[in-house]
């Protein structure tokens, strides 16, 4: 997933540390990119915490 969609997404502006972890959630995740921004966005256990914007 592009940062930009997931910024858009959820509202949050990650750090690059926070993108290496988004981009290895994504490729992990079980689910649609909806869901997987839904649940970093909500602070779900094994998802990123990017602050929002």
């Amino acid at each position: 997933m592009m940062i930009e969609a997931f910024e858009k997404r959820t509202g949050c502006c990650p750090t690059l540390k926070e993108c290496e972890a988004i981009e290895r959630t994504c490729m992990d995740f079980d689910g649609e990119k909806g869901a997987l921004c839904k649940a970093c966005a909500m602070g779900a256990p094994g998802t990123s915490s990017a602050r929002p914007t």
